[in-house]
């Protein structure tokens, strides 16, 4: 997150992959860091990147606020 504060969105990109891209199960459950991937991979990456990150985001669970907000983006994104 120092990193996006800063606008340096290719290394908050490669912080967040590093966060969410681990063996251990509970990483892939931080909807969290999939939210912020996408976010910071609307500035840096293919939107098809972005697109599997807010997918990722809602399955984990679209009824809290993060999953609510990641569904919204990703019906625009269609």
């Amino acid at each position: 997150m120092a990193y996006e504060g800063k606008n340096d969105f290719k290394a908050a990109h490669e912080a967040f992959t590093k966060a969410v891209e681990t063996p251990a199960p509970d990483c892939q459950r931080l909807q969290d860091a999939f939210d912020a991937r996408a976010r910071v991979g609307a500035k840096v990456g293919p939107p098809e990147l972005v697109r599997d990150d807010l997918t990722k985001c809602v399955s984990i669970d679209k009824t809290t606020p993060i999953g609510k907000d990641c569904a919204d983006r990703l019906a625009k994104m269609k």
